[in-house]
This record gives C-alpha cells, structure tokens and sequence, in this order.
C-alpha cells in the first residue's frame, strides 16, 4: 500500500481530535476501507459505498435527507426513497462501527447528514485534490518548481484508477452524471500531474523517471504519441533496443486501432534511428570498443569498473538531454576521469548514428592542431593531413555523434573550438576531460574526487569502501589475495593516497613482492 497522509481539515471552532487516522477511504484504486487499521468490506450494496464517497466529496456542505433520496433512489416514492436512505445510513454506521461520539464519521438530525468535519480521515480523492490545490495556488513558475513536483509526485501515488473504477448506476441517472463529471475531473488533473512530471524527468535526463511517468501516462493516454516518442528515446537511451521498438509497436497499433492513424513522420524517424543503433551494436558487439592508447589500465573493458556507477549514470544522463551540448569532467590527475570517459563512450556508442570519436591528447599530439585530431578520429582525413577549422565544422554539422576529447589540460586555447562545433553541428554532443572548466557559455561541469577511503578512527566494514574494493579487486589482478589481517593497511593505503584511483591501481600492483604494511611505509 502507498504512502498516505493525513488530511488536514480547516474549519472555524473545529479542531481534529487526534493525530492518526481512524477512518481510512479510499475510492481511486477501487473501493478499501479501513476502521482503525481493520479492514471493512460488509457495505452490502454499491450505493451505500456510493453515498459514503458522495458525502465525503461533497463535504463542504449539509446536505438534506430529502435531497439525498432523490439523488440515489429517484424511482422509488418519497417515503420509499427515504426510508432507503435511512436504512443505508443505518447500515454506514454500523460497518464503520460509527457510534464513537467524539470520533464519529457522519453528523445528522432528522432532516440533514454531513460528514463530521472533525473525524480523523484519511480520503485519496482529498489528498490527491489538495497536493493539486497547493501546486495551483504557489506563486511560482511551475516548470521550475521543486517543491510542486514533489506534490505532484505525491499526488500521483493516491491516483491509482478511476473514482469508483467499476461501479455503475443506471437507475441514479443524476447521481451517474455527478460521477462522470468528477471521473472526468479528477483524470484531466491526474494527465495534467503526470505531464508535469513527465516533461520535468525529461528536462532533467532522468531516464529511469521518464519511463516510469511515461508508462503511467500511456496507461491514462494510450494514444498520446509524443509520450510514446520519449518513452522510445528513453529505452533506447540505456540500449534497451527491443523495449524501445516493443514500445513503437504498441504505439502503432494504438493510433490505427483507435483512431484510424498512422505514427507522425518524427515518430517513424525517431524509430528509423533506433532500429540503426540496433545494428550498429550488434556490429560493435562483434568488434568491441578498444581503449585508446595512453589511458590508464582501468580503461580496458574487461578490468572492473567500481565505485563510479553514479558518476557514469550521471554523464550518460547528459547524453539524453536535448539541450546538452559540452560537459566538461573535471579533477585532479590520476582521478580517474579517461577512465570514465572511455566507459561513457562503450555504454552509449550504439545510441548515435555515426557513433563516438574519441580523442585522446597527449604530449605527441600537441604539434597537431584539435581540428585535425577531430577529423583523424573520424576518419575524415588521412593521418598525414591536416583538416582547417572551417571545413571540419561543415562536416561536423551533418554528423550525430558524440565527440570525447580526453586530457584537455594543456590545451585550454582550443576551447573556443568546441564552442564553435556546439554552435555549428547541434547533433554533437561533447564530452571534455580537463583538470579544470574550460570557461565556456552553456558548459555543463560534473566534478570527480578520489574514492571514499576509511577514516583513521575506523577498525571494520573497510570492503564497504570503494577505494578499498578497487585495491582488493587490482591486486586480485597481480594473482595476490588480501586476507582480514591486510585490511587496516589496505584501509590507511586508500586514505594517503586520497582514493585516487590510478595511484591505487599501481599501488595494489607492488602486492606482488611487497606487503600491504609496506607499501603503507613507501607512501608514507
């Protein structure tokens, strides 16, 4: 069951009388009632259930005996009606097990009946209306609103299904349009939630979001063909190809069963692109992605890849985001950013068209100009020529590929270079490692530390730090095992070489004639 939240009432003189729920009602994921955490189901027919969600929506006001019958009984006589009224009331009460006087659910007399406005209720219809109230009523500029997004996001959680899902009253026809005007009501308000949610994980490139938005947004919308198209984009985003075409399919079948309609043109280009992923990594698969000469060993695809799952998830994120054009990784020598450069490049290669180029700067390439290494990378000119600026932008522009130029650091003056390939080829998206920002308009910076190492106070739990399981697992590599006895000194080697990776790496590589306590000592 989702998270629920007590409903604050706010009426002149009334005062909740206790801080927990007693009465918990729900009418958007069917029909649950609960008195004091105990389950109810004996209501005995769906008009009572109908008359208990009508009153506590219509709460804001008394509403008369009379009035009521009419509403749910309107082909019976006047005495007839009422006396069904009554009878149903009746029953209410004593399901609900309603004769507490302090905390009783309805407050009537012999000719009206309201819901009690202080008894401590828990509805999902007031719940969900209120966190939607809040978002409508905040000054503020919605797209940009943290905190209305997390009401949004509450507000989804009460609206599981249709208000009453299920139940139907042809022989209350008033009654029946009441309910398929808030049905109505009360799903445009959930579409609108959703959209906010939706197009804001976008925004953001959070893909696991985007998904789970967008399903619930087709589940609502099933012909809602842009959710369909980023929905498709996201899958494809994370390589999951066959989900992103499965989505495509249930997106065609959709617009022609129900409305007659073939998918727009961006959706058959959008799918034209992922079906040419899809081949490119079943080639890649076939001749893997090497590393780049010059890059750490931890780049090889084959040596594991701990402790930077967050920072790679992050930087693939910014490859789905439309706006993205040139992130900058920044941090100090031996951090390890080539490293994560090369394993963005692998997790996302199949995801553009003409792929990834790579290109790696070192002390040999600095007689080469950057354009010249570029179009190298791309095959675009032979080794031994040289390619001017000019040109390549032209033939960058008609390219949609990510462009990594790795170690960036001595080279700060080719930097206006990437703005002119941001501003001339918008399908190229660029990915920059330097030990500091580049000073670029729209540059977007992810910063990368050393590995979190155990403090100096710590006696346990060190294979918990990342630092400590890069040690473990590289030396693992030299054919040495650590025991429980190496553990403190593996723990302070992590800490004095600040869990820079590349400095564990050929630390854990001395495992082969030295002790750990040793190799403590040396770095000391």
């Amino acid at each position: 069951m989702y998270h629920r939240r007590i409903i604050e009432y706010q009426f002149t003189n009334a005062q909740p009388i206790s801080s927990a729920p007693r009465f918990v009602i729900c009418a958007l994921s069917g029909f649950h009632v609960s008195v004091e955490k105990v389950p109810i189901s004996d209501f005995g027919s769906n008009k009572a259930r109908a008359l208990l969600i009508y009153l506590l929506m219509e709460s804001g006001r008394i509403h008369m005996r009379t009035a009521l019958a009419n509403l749910f009984w309107p082909d019976r006589s006047a005495h007839a009606a009422l006396n069904n009224l009554n009878q149903t009331l009746f029953m209410l009460r004593r399901v609900l097990h309603d004769s507490n006087r302090i905390q009783t659910l309805f407050v009537s007399n012999r000719l009206t009946v309201q819901i009690n406005p202080t008894a401590p209720i828990d509805f999902d219809v007031a719940a969900f209306t209120r966190l939607l109230n809040a978002c409508s009523t905040h000054q503020h500029h919605l797209d940009d609103c943290d905190s209305c997004t997390v009401r949004f996001a509450e507000a989804i959680n009460y609206y599981q299904g249709t208000l009453l899902d299920g139940f139907s009253f042809p022989d209350a026809p008033e009654f029946e349009e009441w309910l398929q005007i808030n049905r109505e009501r009360l799903h445009m308000s959930a579409l609108n939630a959703l959209h906010h949610l939706f197009v804001s994980s976008e925004r953001h490139g959070d893909l696991l979001h985007v998904q789970q938005y967008g399903y619930r947004l087709l589940q609502l919308e099933p012909w809602n063909e842009p959710a369909h198209r980023a929905l498709i984009s996201a899958l494809a985003a994370t390589g999951n190809y066959s989900a992103a075409l499965h989505q495509f399919e249930l997106c065609r079948k959709t617009l022609a069963d129900d409305l007659g309609l073939d998918p727009e043109p961006a959706t058959m280009a959008l799918v034209a692109q992922v079906r040419g992923a899809m081949e490119r990594r079943k080639i890649q698969m076939s001749h893997p992605l090497t590393p780049c000469p010059g890059l750490p060993a931890c780049c090889a695809q084959s040596s594991p890849f701990i402790g930077r799952t967050a920072a790679l998830d992050t930087c693939t994120r910014f490859v789905a985001v439309a706006e993205s054009r040139l992130l900058t990784i920044v941090g100090p020598s031996g951090v390890g950013k080539s490293c994560l450069a090369q394993h963005i490049a692998m997790k996302v290669s199949g995801i553009f068209r003409d792929g990834v180029a790579f290109v790696a700067l070192n002390e040999q390439s600095d007689q080469d100009s950057l354009p010249t290494l570029i179009a190298r990378a791309l095959g675009l000119v032979p080794h031994n020529a040289d390619a001017q600026p000019s040109w390549l932008l032209k033939a960058l522009s008609g390219h949609e590929l990510l462009l990594i130029i790795d170690a960036l650091d001595h080279r700060h003056r080719d930097a206006p270079f990437l703005a002119e390939i941001s501003r001339y080829a918008p399908r190229v998206k660029q990915i920059v490692t330097a030990r500091d920002c580049l000073g670029l308009d729209n540059e977007q910076i992810f910063v990368l530390r050393g590995m979190e190492s155990p403090s100096a106070h710590e006696v346990h739990g060190f294979v918990n730090y990342d630092a400590v399981q890069l040690f473990i697992s590289s030396a693992a590599a030299h054919g040495k095992q650590m025991c429980e006895s190496d553990m403190i000194a593996v723990a302070r080697i992590c800490r004095l070489l600040d869990g820079m990776p590349r400095g564990i790496i050929l630390a854990s590589a001395l495992t082969t004639n030295h002790s750990c306590e040793a190799i403590a000592r040396l770095i000391t």
